[in-house]
């Protein structure tokens, strides 16, 4: 076992006789597994959570800080001490034993959870969600090994450029995934997160480094945070806003035919402050990718909503609008990329979308720079299953102020044709969602050379179809390998 180790200024733990050799690598013998880089950063081998070998590839820095206060806090917060003369007692023991020896410190246990336990279970133990959580950053096998910093000095593919729509799974230490089925809520819904408020930030913080780490390694251009903090790609920023009741929703019928609840406007709609600003500011300290926000139209917005204040559909979309504007010069202020704009109820009801929707979108564009887009689709796999070829608003995009436009291309097997009408940028789903089986590289690709056929490369980008939020992350990170196997297979061909 390790014995009592002091933690150093640099953030190195060290036992009595040291612990670094002259070259600066972990004594093995004497740490006997000791955990102390940044969890994210982790080698693994085929034996899920078995570390056999830990090297220094850098100067250590608050990463193993980090892994201190996400250990202690999650499993021992409460009884963690510190002897007087600041001496730390931290042990990875067997599974099965703990131990508390006589002093006062306290011995602590990592356990390697079950990969059969339900995700649906209501109340996993501290120390199980702990462990869990250690394990998803450290990763599964199939992740592969990496190295630190494996963000770093990664250059833009101008050509074909690969990125996700915005959502990646959601851990289910982190979420109930029972619980959320096929949902897409629209008004909160507190009790899908299986991590109590006073631990929550911190974990939804764990859950995006999954997400970020996971981007980089399948070789993602531009990534997003994998909205590890929402629990629909709506609701939180539709919740945030004065003028909502949140204690009494209203009800819409949804793009099924079938009533749920909604957001309620009881008041004028306005920002009371920023919403995604931390959401950015954390990708941005923890990538040097190139980054992506999301938030939701305000045409979908005003559809997702029973309006008791306005009383009249384009006024309350037009204040989304002004809403969703000052939100994102917030963003690109803090250092997004790139914004996008969810705006899947454009498809769903045309008829209003022809009236205000390009409208509502221009106003929440009004003064923005760099690269925006329009994401449109039919909806997400997981809820939609039978979907059209083509789209009912789409040409209507070309008069919006955006710079890209996304849709959704692979499940439904679009016709890609429609592609000839469109003078902007398109980002193209080429990764089906509508299954778990992961694409090939070939496929992808093929894919790809059938969106070259009626866009030119240097305006083409390349994306699933939709959020990869209701995905098993073994899918969803597969898939996104291939996506940037298969734009690197193309851009050879470019060349």
């Amino acid at each position: 076992m390790l014995a009592p180790a002091e933690l150093l200024d640099d953030g190195v733990l060290a036992d009595e006789d040291g612990v670094l050799d002259e070259d600066g690598v972990l004594d093995e013998d004497g740490l006997d597994g000791a955990l102390l880089e940044p969890l994210a950063a982790l080698p693994v081998d085929g034996d899920v959570g078995v570390l056999d070998e830990l090297e220094l590839l850098e100067p250590p820095d608050a990463g193993a800080l980090e892994l201190l206060s996400l250990f202690m806090s999650t499993v021992a917060e409460p009884e963690v001490e510190l002897e007087p003369d600041g001496v730390l007692g931290v042990v990875v023991a067997p599974a099965d034993e703990e131990d508390e020896p006589e002093g006062g410190v306290v011995f602590e246990t990592v356990r390697s959870p079950s990969r059969s336990q339900p995700v649906s279970n209501p109340a996993p133990s501290a120390r199980d969600t702990a462990a869990a959580r250690i394990e998803s950053l450290m990763g599964p096998p199939w992740l592969g090994y990496h190295e630190l910093q494996q963000g770093s000095g990664h250059l833009l593919n101008e050509i074909l450029p690969t990125t996700v729509v915005g959502s990646y799974p959601q851990p289910g230490w982190l979420i109930d995934r029972a619980k959320l089925g096929a949902k897409v809520p629209r008004v909160r819904e507190p009790d899908l997160w299986r991590i109590a408020p006073p631990l929550l930030e911190e974990a939804q913080n764990d859950a995006t480094l999954i997400a970020i780490r996971d981007m980089e390694r399948a070789g993602i251009d531009i990534i997003t945070d994998g909205e590890m903090r929402r629990e629909s790609y709506s609701n939180r920023f539709a919740t945030a806003l004065e003028g909502i009741d949140i204690d009494n929703p209203g009800s819409t019928i949804n793009r099924s035919g079938q009533p749920i609840p909604v957001p309620r406007v009881a008041g004028a709609i306005r920002r009371r402050g920023a919403v995604e600003v931390p959401d950015v500011t954390f990708l941005r300290r923890n990538t040097s990718r190139r980054i992506k926000i999301t938030l939701p139209g305000p045409f979908t917005m005003a559809q997702q909503a029973q309006d008791d204040y306005y009383k009249d559909e384009e006024a309350l979309a037009m204040a989304f609008a002004a809403a969703v504007n000052e939100e994102i010069r917030d963003l690109k202020a803090a250092g997004a990329d790139v914004v996008q704009i969810d705006e899947p109820w454009l498809q769903a009801r045309p008829e209003r979308a022809v009236k205000y929707g390009v409208k509502a979108i221009n106003r929440a564009l009004q003064g923005i720079g760099g690269t925006t887009i329009v994401h449109l689709c039919f909806g997400y796999a997981a809820a939609v299953k039978d979907k059209p070829t083509g789209y009912s608003f789409l040409p209507q995009l070309e008069a919006t102020t955006a710079s890209q436009i996304s849709i959704e291309a692979a499940q439904p097997r679009l016709d890609l044709s429609v592609l000839k009408n469109l003078s902007k940028t398109v980002m193209v789903g080429v990764i089906d969602l509508g299954t778990s089986a992961v694409e090939t590289p070939q496929q992808v690709a093929e894919r790809i050379r059938a969106a070259l056929k009626h866009v030119p490369a240097e305006r083409l980008v390349l994306a699933p179809d939709c959020g990869m939020k209701y995905l098993t992350r073994e899918a969803a990170f597969g898939k996104l390998k291939s996506l940037a196997e298969g734009a690197a297979v193309v851009r050879k061909e470019l060349a």
